[in-house]
Order: structure tokens, then sequence, then C-alpha cells
């Protein structure tokens, strides 16, 4: 109880500016807490239990089962998965099973990307509001020098100086957060991304091995490539 009272004094010492500063701190805060659920929650997945799974029901020929079981992970790789092995069941040629490949990685691609950025963006700009209440509060001193009553300049020299450094303080503080949310969560975005890139991979060389022994593949038929996730290599 004594230490959240000493943080609403640091608060409310501040004045307006860290109120803003918290404002855009919480902001981070939601976006960070989104993006932990979206990565570890939804996105969680053993990618090569579900390749595993899914190369041995195309070996049974149960391609069906396997569409079914990339789409019910309802995960940005399960689903680019899946656009595969429906274009492999429809006999599709290479180029055709590389275009919707590609088309559903445009969609669920930027699904891991969304809104990150924007925290860099809120640790830049607690740091300058964070300034901008440094600049309030020099302001405030310097005045309480020139004008203030004699018994009164002590206690408002003392406030423009709690008012500078208090904001500049909750500024860095709020940027080191969000900064560090930022790269924290950036990596983890790259790690997924190389995760689809490496799964799609696999199971597109496992199906062009499939379709050249398979009766039922059309000439000329066989995947050539990986998916274009636009970060293979």
């Amino acid at each position: 109880m004594e230490i959240l009272m000493k943080i609403a004094k640091f608060v409310d010492e501040g004045g307006a500016v860290e109120y803003m500063i918290l404002g855009l701190l919480g902001l981070g805060l939601s976006i960070m807490l989104e993006r932990i659920w979206f990565f570890f929650i939804k996105c969680r997945i053993n990618s090569k239990k579900l390749l595993a799974d899914t190369t041995a029901l195309i070996r049974k020929d149960k391609i069906a089962d396997a569409r079914k079981l990339c789409n019910q992970t309802g995960t940005p790789l399960g689903l680019i998965l899946e656009a595969g092995i429906w274009k492999y069941e429809q006999a599709a040629t290479a180029e055709e099973i590389k275009d919707a490949l590609e088309e559903v990685s445009l969609r669920e691609v930027p699904r891991l990307q969304k809104r990150t950025h924007y925290l860099g963006l809120l640790a830049n700009l607690c740091t300058l509001v964070g300034l901008l209440g440094t600049i309030f509060g020099l302001q405030e001193a310097f005045a309480a020098l020139e004008a203030a009553d004699p018994s009164q300049k002590s206690k408002l020299l003392a406030r423009g100086i709690t008012l500078a450094l208090n904001a500049t303080a909750l500024g860095l503080i709020a940027a080191m957060i969000c900064m560090a949310s930022f790269t924290w969560l950036g990596s983890k975005s790259n790690q997924l991304l190389e995760q689809i890139d490496e799964t799609v991979l696999r199971l597109v060389n496992f199906m062009n091995a499939q379709r050249k022994t398979s009766p039922k593949a059309p000439p000329g038929a066989a995947p050539a490539g990986p998916a274009a996730t636009g970060h293979a290599g």
C-alpha cells in the first residue's frame, strides 16, 4: 500500500505530462498483451508434429483429413499448408500450387507483424513527451526565480525541478518497456516466419516426391520449389 501511495504521489507531482506518458504506456501494454496472446497462445503449435501428421495422412491418401487437420489449427502456418494441400488434392500444376500458397501467405503473414511496429513509435513518443515535461518543469522553476514572492521561491523552484525530473524519469521508463517489448515481440514474429518457411518448404518437397510415385499425378505437375512466403532463404 505504501508503494502505491508513493507511485500516486510521483505521478501527481509530475502533472498532466505524466498522465500523457501513462496513457501512452497503457496503449503499449495493451498491444504487448494482445501480441503475447497471439504469438504464445493462438499460434502455439508444434510445427514438426503437424508436418509429420499431415504427411502421414497424405501417404495414406487421406488428403481431406490432412486438410482438415491443418485448417483446425487456425494458425497462419496451418492455413497456408491447407491451401497447398487443397491444390495438391485437385492435381494442380506446380505453378498453381505456388500461386495458392502465395495468395494465402499474403493474407496470413501480416497477422504475425500486425501492430508490433507501433511499440517502437510509442517508445519514441514516451521519450519526447518526457522531454516536453522537463521543459515545462524548467520553465516553471525559472518563472519562480524571476517573479515569485521570496518566501515562495524555494517551494516553487522545488516543484518545477520535481516536475522536470519526474517527467524525464517516467518517460524513459515507459520508453524502455515499449522498446524492450518491440524487440522481443519482433524477434518472436521472425521466429514464426522462419518456422513457416521451413515447414512449407518441407511439405512441398514431400508433395514433389509423392507426385513422382503417384499414378494420379498429371504429367509435369510436380512442384518444383517452396512456397513463396517472402521470407525463405
